[in-house]
């Protein structure tokens, strides 16, 4: 019970960090980490509640849909943005919209994934691409000081 209160907490900062800002335009990117914040803490309120009253069924799926649709949508918000720190998509700024279409997409694949018994590798697989776009944005402010330590 513990670590669902942390985790909530954890999730309130994170919807905090991405709220939007009254008087600038709210992008695309922050939409998609506020509504993946939104649905950890809803699914740590979940894991509260079902503990509290015994219903497991509704503290399943929204941990599934948490670890399942909010995991890796935070992983590809993180990877289109290593992708503009390293070069290779300054035309990948997304609006709300398509993120949000993001997360449907994201949704059907879990379904798909734990109709053919093979849910269990979408965190694992978030994860790993999660890992090589961190690798890309680490490595990138290298490979732009590598030349002007050669010239």
């Amino acid at each position: 019970m513990i670590e669902n209160t942390v985790l909530l907490l954890i999730s309130a900062l994170f919807c905090w960090c991405a709220r939007p800002v009254p008087g600038t335009e709210w992008s695309g990117e922050k939409a998609a980490d506020f509504a993946a914040g939104l649905i950890i803490g809803i699914a740590a309120g979940g894991e509260i509640f079902s503990a509290v009253t015994g219903n497991d069924a509704a503290g399943t799926l929204l941990y599934g849909l948490a670890w399942y649709a909010a995991f890796p949508l935070i992983v590809l918000v993180r990877t289109v943005q290593a992708a503009q720190v390293a070069g290779a998509g300054e035309n990948c700024y997304w609006d709300r919209v398509i993120w949000g279409r993001i997360l449907l997409v994201l949704c059907v694949i879990f379904e798909l994934a734990r109709r053919s018994d093979v849910a269990e590798y979408i965190p694992t697989i978030s994860a790993l691409i999660g890992a090589l776009s961190l690798l890309v944005w680490a490595l990138k402010p290298h490979q732009l000081l590598a030349p002007k330590l050669i010239i």
